[in-house]
């Protein structure tokens, strides 16, 4: 209940921002702690952004908040913690269905800067018949305290830095969107002042026909038995080139498999996730 966040363009420099607490007639300005800096990427989780941001404690002052360049910020804070971020956001898709796969983003450039509305726009871009998201700066959450204990077995206090649900109905941290028609697609996230993000994604053509004749898939996860032991995500298993009938039907073959509750498991491309990914949705 303690955690807040908010999206907002800001302009390099002086005079920059404070956070203003404001109850009643009273009102206390916060700016940077002492230990307020940026984040070295030693020190950043993997599912943090790829970019410097800056993480710290807030304390009552009148010094501001900056950036060092003009641009949208996510401004996240925590009053138990008394802690706060500020993160640049560059908007991308994410996903099986993307060119990057689950291994990175495709970044959707901004249209230029503005106080009070900023767009971020890809064209023709390739989406295929799978499942997808949005996020910034390549990161999938920041992480204000990796181990304060919520009760219930819930562990630390984190921010999503994706969004997922549906297109016209977007959630933090929410589930993958899946995309049901392949094709070339004009991806568009526009932030306005006070009212958040809209975004759409618009179809404006056809695929070619892919030739899978060289392509090489197999089986990685933890669903899948090996020898008797629980196999992993590390290590594509049975990678092989499918039986080509004609250009639009390729067979893939995987005998004497097992499969267990235990776990899951996806058809991948090669041995890394930077390829194609398959999972139940796709």
């Amino acid at each position: 209940a303690e955690l807040m966040e908010i999206y907002i363009a800001v302009k390099a420099g002086a005079p920059g921002f404070n956070i203003v607490n404001v109850a009643g007639s009273v009102q206390t300005s916060y700016g940077p702690g002492a230990d307020f800096a940026v984040v070295d990427s030693a020190a950043r989780n993997v599912d943090e952004p790829k970019v410097d941001f800056w993480r710290g404690s807030y304390t009552e002052s009148t010094t501001a908040f900056t950036v060092p360049a003009d641009g949208l910020y996510h401004v996240v804070l925590d009053k138990t913690l008394k802690k706060i971020a500020i993160l640049p956001v560059t908007w991308g898709v994410i996903g099986a269905a993307t060119p990057g796969g689950w291994g990175s983003s495709t970044v959707m450039p901004s249209k230029g800067f503005d106080l009070n509305t900023m767009t971020f726009e890809l064209t023709d871009m390739v989406l295929t018949k799978a499942d997808w998201k949005f996020r910034y700066s390549d990161g999938w959450k920041v992480i204000l305290d990796a181990e304060y204990d919520l009760g219930g077995g819930v562990v630390g206090i984190k921010a999503n830095t994706n969004l997922g649900g549906a297109v016209n109905a977007l959630v933090p941290g929410g589930a993958n969107i899946p995309n049901a028609e392949p094709g070339k697609y004009t991806a568009k996230m526009v932030w306005t002042l006070g009212s958040g993000y809209t975004a759409t994604m618009t179809k404006t053509g056809d695929l070619e026909l892919i030739d899978y004749t060289n392509t090489e898939l197999g089986l990685v996860g933890d669903g899948l038995m090996v020898s008797g032991a629980q196999h992993n995500w590390d290590v594509t298993l049975m990678v092989s080139k499918p039986v080509v009938e004609n250009v639009t039907n390729y067979t893939w073959t995987y005998n004497q498999v097992e499969v267990t509750t235990l776990g899951s498991f996806k058809i991948r491309e090669g041995q890394d996730w930077s390829k194609k990914s398959i999972g139940y949705n796709g």
